[in-house]
């Protein structure tokens, strides 16, 4: 992905020359994560870099007013879907496609389907606050005012995916 990435900079006829694109972190070790895009020699690959402690809401808002696009225009892809450390769910929120990705952008794939997902989404009259997930699937979230007060502390269930041993959840 990266590789890609780097020749959609280089390359004024690549597709994704003229996107624009930015790291949001709420890491507590912010000069750390500077260091490491410096090492990996990736931090000119970013237009914006929001790296932070605080909220995904926050990080997002300074991309709104520092690059002109509206929520709506952006793409976020992340691991941490929701729950006290999701960043999907608060972000989809504000109106920006968000694509869950557990596994990060390991591969092209990830992303390629992202942006396919964002044009069909893109492309809709109305748009409600949608998270792509990591197969394909789309979730739509709906509004804690238009649930009933007794549904928001009501047990659900569900199918677990994928597990991550590694951040213990699934």
């Amino acid at each position: 992905m990266l590789e890609s990435l780097r020749e959609s900079r280089s390359n004024p006829s690549h597709e994704l020359h003229h996107t624009k694109f930015a790291i949001a972190s709420r890491t507590k070790s912010g000069e750390w994560a500077h260091d490491l895009l410096r090492q990996f020699d990736i931090v000119d690959l970013f237009d914006f870099v929001e790296i932070f402690t605080g909220n995904k809401k926050k990080h997002f808002a300074n991309l709104k007013t520092k690059s002109g696009i509206d929520f709506g225009e952006m793409l976020f892809f992340d691991d941490n879907r929701d729950g006290k450390f999701g960043n999907c769910v608060p972000v989809s929120e504000l109106g920006v496609l968000s694509v869950h990705c557990p596994g990060g952008i390991h591969n092209e794939e990830v992303f390629t389907m992202g942006m396919k997902k964002y044009a069909e989404w893109a492309s809709l009259e109305e748009r409600v606050p949608t998270i792509i997930e990591w197969d394909g699937s789309v979730s739509t979230l709906k509004s804690r005012d238009d649930m009933p007060q007794q549904n928001l502390l009501q047990r659900m269930e569900g199918v677990v995916k994928m597990v991550n041993y590694e951040r213990r959840f699934g």
